[in-house]
């Protein structure tokens, strides 16, 4: 049976993974376009990002679109709020910066890629926002303490006082 030699395998142990989906998680990404686009309701903008440099999956391209529907206001508000500055800021003076992205792991329902898994952004935040909860448990001796509902956290996901990270 075939096998590489050690000095061989270690330069493809060592090679950073450019293809295949990323695992779901928060990366900081940096801007590298943002293109004006027809879209089925509105115009849109396709933003272009890529995974910053030291990250897991450097360099990976990751797209996001905003349409510009009355709908949808909440989604460029959300973009443009992940890079501190007003709406009317022109995208060029954003290139470059860094953002964070919650990525998810979902299967394609159109397009060449449909049925396969892709990566989608779920969220843009700003670099100083946290990602981890940093809400404390109730007080089990305190009867004024706010009291979670254990079925309701178990329909939306999530553990009775747990976070609100994405339950992946």
């Amino acid at each position: 049976m075939p096998q590489l030699n050690e000095s061989y395998a270690s330069g493809i142990d060592e090679q950073p993974q450019s293809v295949g989906v990323l695992e779901p998680g928060v990366y900081e990404a940096v801007l590298v376009e943002v293109v004006a686009k027809p879209g089925k309701v509105a115009p849109l903008w396709s933003w272009r990002y890529e995974v910053a440099p030291g990250q897991v999956g450097e360099g990976r391209t990751l797209y996001n679109n905003t349409s510009l529907s009355e709908e949808a206001r909440w989604k460029m508000k959300e973009t443009f709020d992940a890079f501190g500055v007003p709406a009317n800021t022109n995208t060029d003076r954003l290139l470059g910066q860094r953002v964070k992205l919650l990525i998810a792991k979902v299967i394609a329902q159109q397009g060449k890629r449909q049925g396969r898994f892709v990566n989608e952004i779920q969220e843009v935040m700003p670099i100083g926002q946290r990602t981890v909860s940093t809400r404390k448990s109730a007080d089990p001796d305190d009867p004024t303490a706010p009291r979670a509902d254990a079925f309701a956290g178990a329909v939306q996901g999530t553990a009775p006082g747990g976070d609100d990270e994405p339950p992946f």
